[in-house]
């Protein structure tokens, strides 16, 4: 048995990190989750879509989907969201003025404001939260399968 039996020939592997420029749409799609989870009203969500539709989807080939793919995954996802929260706050608030109404204006008036005030801080951290999670993800080049948005996502990316 010859001493190289056991030597392969070197063959390189390709190269990743900066120099490569993987590294720039992990980035971009992480941010994006972040600044959804952060400031994610309708209006950004919006603002949003129509700069993707503008600047994106008109240069397909050149973007690469996994940028794509995140981009509308994370409007998807925060707009879902960003109406669930909207509906959850105005029922609430719909509580509070039939409280009012009511008569126990006095008692139970000042224990819905403390509500509204305590669901919008929730919903606020907890979009922040969710949106730092799947930004990690983005950075570390996986994707979290949601099971509506995904499907979504995959066939508008």
């Amino acid at each position: 048995m010859s001493p190289t039996s056991n030597v392969r020939p070197f063959v390189p592997r390709k190269p990743s990190g900066p120099e490569t420029g993987e590294w720039q749409p992990r980035l971009l799609a992480a941010i994006a989750y972040l600044a959804l989870g952060y400031f994610g009203n309708l209006n950004l969500i919006m603002l949003l879509g129509l700069l993707y539709w503008g600047l994106v989807q008109q240069r397909k080939q050149m973007v690469p989907f996994f940028l794509r793919f995140h981009l509308i995954q994370a409007m998807v996802l925060f707009l879902m969201l960003a109406i669930f929260w909207q509906l959850i706050l105005s029922t609430l608030g719909l509580l509070n003025s039939t409280v009012e109404l009511v008569g126990l204006r006095q008692s139970l008036s000042p224990m819905m404001l403390v509500a509204i005030f305590g669901v919008k801080l929730a919903v606020n951290w907890a979009n922040l939260g969710f949106g730092a999670f799947l930004a990690v993800l983005a950075l570390m080049g996986k994707s979290l399968t949601l099971p509506v948005v995904t499907q979504q996502a995959r066939s508008w990316a």
